[in-house]
């Protein structure tokens, strides 16, 4: 488990730096990490369940930022 920690930790990192860089493909790979680690967090427990919901809440941020009020149509 703590491997897997070590992969996701620097996963986000590298993604946290193209967000920073303001580069699409952070955002896109964030998008991506936060929801294997979603999927994933069941198999990590109990440590999985606080990465769960911080992972969760990042995901909420990054899709609110992406699509902000924007309606469904228009």
């Amino acid at each position: 488990m703590m491997a897997l920690s070590g992969v996701f930790a620097t996963l986000r990192v590298v993604a946290a730096i193209g967000l920073l860089r303001n580069r699409m493909w952070g955002y896109a790979s964030s998008l991506v990490i936060g929801c294997v680690t979603l999927v994933l967090m069941v198999f990590m427990l109990p440590a999985g369940i606080a990465d769960g919901v911080l992972s969760g809440a990042a995901l909420l941020l990054l899709l609110r930022v992406r699509y902000g009020t924007d309606p469904i149509v228009r």
